[in-house]
């Protein structure tokens, strides 16, 4: 049904569902990992149970029928491999914070002058602009069953599945500084060594 469509898969785990959804309907979709591959191969259940980004059934389901390659979007060579790609490309979808591409001259006019009918699609949960455009979101904030006290009260395990589903995908000192900028008292603790270590 897409055969004729290419399209680039910048995004993170935020976004992997709708580059998987345009694969299986037939579109070549290629999924650009950074050095070291996504963050999404880290995310568990594993194949046999050991943890591997080579074992990953996450990736696995999300990532099927996708070819892949793996560009450093951080050095100029990156970025110039990126430009190429896009020139023939029909789609591009990202889920970087807003702004992060179009720093590395990446963003939709960057990409634009390279390939004029490129659809550039940025996924997000705030928006590109705005006054939320750049907080952190997990599944959490942007569920509606959770907007008000009461909603949280009714569906807690939930709840707190939500938020050990985050924990677990996070690195703890990244995790501690999302909650103290949002006001939220909170230090990097994962086990009794590292209450050792601090």
């Amino acid at each position: 049904m897409l055969s004729p469509y290419r399209v680039l898969d910048l995004t993170t785990e935020r976004g992997l569902l709708c580059g998987q959804m345009l694969a299986d309907l037939g579109a070549d979709v290629i999924k650009v990992e950074p050095p070291g591959g996504s963050l999404a191969r880290r995310l568990g259940p594993f194949v046999g149970d050991e943890p591997h980004p080579e074992r990953s059934l996450v990736w696995w389901a999300y990532n099927r029928n996708k070819r892949g390659i793996t560009l450093d979007l951080e050095q100029g060579e990156g970025q110039q491999l990126l430009r190429r790609l896009a020139a023939h490309a029909d789609f591009l979808i990202e889920s970087d914070a807003p702004g992060t591409l179009a720093a590395r001259r990446l963003g939709p006019a960057d990409l634009a002058a390279v390939n004029s009918r490129l659809i550039y699609i940025s996924i997000s949960p705030f928006g590109q602009t705005g006054p939320k455009a750049h907080d952190a979101a997990s599944d959490l904030a942007t569920e509606a069953r959770f907007a008000t006290a009461e909603g949280r009260r009714a569906h807690q395990d939930a709840l707190d599945e939500h938020v050990a589903a985050w924990s677990r995908r996070q690195d703890a000192h990244a995790a501690e500084r999302a909650l103290q900028a949002r006001g939220v008292p909170a230090s990097a603790v994962q086990n009794s060594r590292d209450l050792l270590a601090d």
